[in-house]
């Protein structure tokens, strides 16, 4: 349902893994105001399905009130959303909600794996100095740098961090300095 809407929806606007994979069920909430950074968003049913949410709410008599912003077309979200019913009745085997699921948590695992890497990477080669904003790469594994894509998440962070900005730095600034590395 939603989580799946989103995955599509990123998609459909070319996302990373970290958006295709979808929301997650704990995060911080974005703002540029510092005290407000910590402030979590928790989706504790986001793993349950719409349609159980419905039914447990029918059978606890507790209203179920429809968005009615989800009606109109005009939003990316519902046109995906329409054209996902439209393909479902078509061949539910081929476009059901299980499936896609599947794909989801494929993502989601994936994610973790990605993430991993990544971490593991930053615990053994960067040093930060929060309080000068400098960051510092020191790798012993040269092997372990030419994971391109655990090096430009890397290197984005840190461009992040040094820069003090809160949205990513542009990926072909990332890339040249990944290849720059890896010479």
């Amino acid at each position: 349902d939603d989580d799946i809407v989103t995955m599509l929806y990123r998609m459909s606007r070319f996302s990373g893994l970290d958006g295709i994979s979808a929301m997650r069920p704990l995060t911080t909430i974005p703002s540029i105001h510092p005290e407000a950074s910590n402030v979590l968003l928790g989706r504790p049913l986001l793993d349950i399905e719409k349609s159980r949410l419905v039914e447990t709410c029918r059978e606890l008599n507790v209203d179920v009130t429809a968005d009615r912003s989800n009606e109109c077309l005009e939003y990316t979200r519902n046109q995906i959303l329409n054209t996902l019913a439209d393909l479902q009745q078509q061949d539910p085997n081929k476009f059901g909600t299980g499936r896609l699921r599947q794909l989801l948590q494929s993502m989601k695992q994936h994610h973790r794996t990605v993430h991993k890497r990544i971490r593991t990477a930053m615990d053994e080669s960067v040093f930060l100095d929060e309080r000068q904003g400098q960051a510092v790469i020191i790798s012993n594994n040269h092997e372990s740098m030419m994971d391109s894509p655990v090096w430009t998440r890397i290197v984005s962070y840190l461009l992040q961090f040094v820069g003090a900005k809160l949205t990513p730095v542009r990926t072909a600034i990332v890339n040249q300095i990944v290849q720059r590395l890896q010479t």
